[in-house]
């Protein structure tokens, strides 16, 4: 395990592009979390609603962990950079040689796929409980139930990066490899309306759909003061056909599993 570790370390270490990607996401990351909760809105009705409740304990976990996942796009991207380099600069075949097994290659990839989970994770968790500390004056509402955002945010990044990484093995191309990663998001939002029209539930169970789901945004009722407008807007919410959030974890899991073991498949059988 360390032996992959470091030697997946060391390919990174070499990639500019991947450098300079990882850096930017954080750095926007962090702006734009800073500039949302300076934003303050001087509204007449602020008497009916919180805005800054979105940014206390313990709905700032679920804010927190909704912000973190519109960035699965660059994400995805280094995952899709690192994998398609591999086949560019030919080192998945020097590697082999020197000794490498297939086994080995997949599982080194597995490996930066958690890495780089983990590490935005704790990016999130730890902008979670600056932000909440602040707003909240200290760790009033807290509760450790709240951090299940965090674990289903976690599984969000590993599916989407399982998913890059298939797409990168199958194309070896980065190019090809963005456009279609992406591309599958547009066309997943139209067979869902398609599926919509024709009135089926099919919709719940695709992979982008089970994936967003996992971090919902926190609902609107959050910033309403006023008890009667929530139970008012409580009651015309519809969530017809939507999967429970414990459902949407294990469909994910399932996903996952499949997207790796697809993966697994085309580096023991294809030709790298």
């Amino acid at each position: 395990m360390n032996r992959l570790l470091k030697i997946e370390l060391l390919k990174i270490s070499s990639y500019t592009t991947f450098l300079v990607l990882a850096g930017l996401t954080v750095g926007f990351y962090i702006l734009i979390l800073f500039a949302g909760t300076q934003i303050n809105l001087d509204l007449d009705f602020d008497k009916y609603v919180d805005f800054e409740a979105y940014f206390r304990f313990s709905t700032v976990f679920q804010s927190i962990a909704y912000y973190s996942s519109w960035f699965f796009p660059l994400l995805s991207l280094l995952i899709i950079i690192i994998t398609g380099n591999e086949f560019g600069f030919r080192t998945i075949r020097q590697n082999i040689i020197d000794g490498l097994s297939r086994e080995e290659f997949f599982y080194s990839k597995i490996i930066v796929i958690v890495l780089l989970a983990t590490a935005i994770t704790f990016i999130a968790f730890i902008s979670s409980f600056t932000v909440g500390s602040v707003f909240s004056g200290g760790f009033n509402n807290f509760h450790f139930s709240d951090l299940k955002y965090f674990i289903s945010f976690f599984i969000q990044t590993v599916a989407y990066l399982s998913l890059a990484f298939l797409i990168s093995l199958l194309l070896k191309s980065i190019g090809a490899s963005i456009v279609v990663f992406l591309g599958y998001f547009i066309v997943e939002l139209i067979i869902r309306a398609y599926f919509s029209i024709l009135k089926l539930n099919f919709s719940a169970f695709l992979p982008a759909k089970v994936f967003s789901n996992l971090t919902p945004a926190p609902s609107i009722t959050t910033m309403i003061k006023n008890d009667e407008i929530k139970i008012a807007i409580n009651e015309n919410i519809k969530t017809a056909g939507e999967l429970s959030f414990n459902a949407n974890l294990i469909v994910a899991v399932i996903y996952i599993a499949l997207f790796l073991f697809l993966s697994y498949q085309i580096i023991n059988k294809k030709d790298l």
